[in-house]
């Protein structure tokens, strides 16, 4: 999947790279050849293709099952110079993921007559801080804030993270509509 925009967003102090987003245009046959759908892409590292099953840090990392984020910080899964190193997505270069992808129907929801695909994936990712996200989709600030650094076309860029903004919001709102904690916020 290293055609697609991915992108790591996480606080400026993240070591661990360890999930990224993705948003895939397909054309809606249903509707017609001018339609169009997107599908959402969630790509989380995957440890499995450097780490040989039965291996003493297979059988530490499957007794934790996962990192921990404790107030007094972050129990890693694996020692955090192979969870911010070599395991993570590493940004700008090609990296092993487990992708999931789905299609959100007109309630924010699961699209239930499209299979949601997952599969081993490679991917290329950008990282962006929550601010930088947060600047980057701020139409008075834009002006003032130019997207440097980046190997992606800024265009190209926006437009993926306006739609990434769009389902975001799909999702709060079908997250509310079936009485999450934000509904009563």
């Amino acid at each position: 999947l290293t055609h697609l925009l991915a992108f790591a967003i996480d606080e400026a102090s993240t070591r661990e790279i360890d999930d990224a987003l993705s948003v895939e245009i397909l054309p809606d046959t249903a509707a017609g050849p001018m339609h169009k759908r997107q599908r959402l892409w969630v790509h989380i590292a995957d440890p499995t293709r450097y780490v040989a099953l039965g291996t003493p840090l297979a059988r530490e990392a499957r007794r934790r099952a996962s990192s921990l984020y404790v107030p007094t910080g972050t129990v890693p899964m694996f020692t955090m110079a192979l969870a911010s190193g070599p395991l993570c997505l590493s940004p700008g270069e090609i990296s092993c993921a487990l992708s999931v992808g789905v299609m959100l129907d007109a309630d924010g929801g699961i699209d239930a007559g499209t299979l949601p695909v997952i599969t081993p994936s490679l991917v290329r990712t950008t990282r962006l801080t929550y601010n930088q996200v947060d600047r980057l989709l701020d139409p008075v600030s834009f002006g003032d804030y130019a997207i440097s650094g980046f190997d992606n076309d800024e265009q190209e860029t926006m437009e993926c993270l306006r739609r990434l903004q769009w389902a975001s919001e799909q999702r709060l709102g079908w997250r509310k509509a079936g009485g999450s904690l934000e509904s009563i916020g």
